[in-house]
């Protein structure tokens, strides 16, 4: 493990009512914040973040991992629009929905950018296992997009496969596979 790591247990789901799918969560590592807002030092290249969240991925039960056919920078577009949209007050989620894993959900990102490493590498079982890490994790974005958005949770809080999401940045952009 990297130094400035720390690991975030996942509480049983007795201890989470409500929420038997956290049952199959692995721990969560964070480096470091995750976002748009990170500074550009702190910010992991596509290669760390699969290395820092494939073994959560392999952890999931295999009768929950899906097949992912789709764009991977999509999804990234997306998991960052949704994250945007519905964090953007990080203390009143935290407040209102006591129950949502935060800290998840601020790993997303980082998640679809190893998604996005995985599937420009060819690791096909680790692309799969991260898109359905990346599926559970994006349930309780949309949750928090529908508490406080209501109807407008759709435009907050994209499908993690919907067309036309915003065009990633400039450091996105340039990706070319390596890392």
């Amino acid at each position: 493990m990297q130094p400035n790591t720390l690991v975030i247990p996942v509480a049983p789901s007795a201890e989470r009512p409500g929420h038997p799918q956290l049952a199959s969560c692995p721990p969560l590592a964070i480096l470091r914040p995750s976002g748009r807002g990170a500074p550009s030092d702190q910010r992991l290249s596509y290669q760390s973040c699969y290395l820092l969240h494939r073994n959560a991925a392999r952890a999931l039960d295999a009768a929950s991992v899906a097949a992912f056919e789709g764009d991977s920078r999509a999804v990234l577009a997306n998991v960052r629009a949704g994250l945007d949209g519905a964090l953007a007050d990080r203390a009143a989620v935290e407040r209102h929905l006591p129950m949502i894993p935060v800290p998840q959900l601020l790993a997303l990102a980082d998640v679809a950018r190893a998604l996005v490493f995985a599937e420009a590498h060819g690791e096909t079982a680790d692309r799969d296992r991260l898109w359905s890490l990346i599926a559970q994790r994006h349930d309780f974005l949309r949750k928090v997009g529908w508490y406080f958005h209501g109807d407008r949770a759709d435009e907050v809080v994209p499908s993690l496969l919907a067309p036309g999401a915003r065009s990633l940045d400039d450091e996105d952009e340039s990706f070319d596979g390596r890392g």
